[in-house]
């Protein structure tokens, strides 16, 4: 994950820890990091831009803790 993604992770949600990261695979919509954390007790997904903008945040659920049908994705790296 590129360092701006994690500092604005950082910066907007201070003390979470990410549980899960992945980069969905969106042709023609630009890369985006998807990351899965909870605050508060509560389960929660941000998105954000390849540059570290703020793209959006949902509440997770589902036994597979996603709001939405997983698009394909690709492994991160450390």
């Amino acid at each position: 994950m590129p360092a701006p993604v994690r500092a604005a992770f950082a910066a907007r949600y201070p003390g979470a820890s990410a549980r899960r990261a992945e980069r969905p695979a969106r042709p023609g919509r630009g890369t985006t990091y998807e990351l899965a954390f909870t605050v508060d007790g509560k389960g929660r997904e941000a998105t954000f831009a390849e540059d570290g903008g703020f793209v959006g945040e949902e509440q997770a659920r589902g036994p597979t803790g996603s709001a939405r049908t997983p698009a394909p994705t690709r492994a991160l790296r450390p």
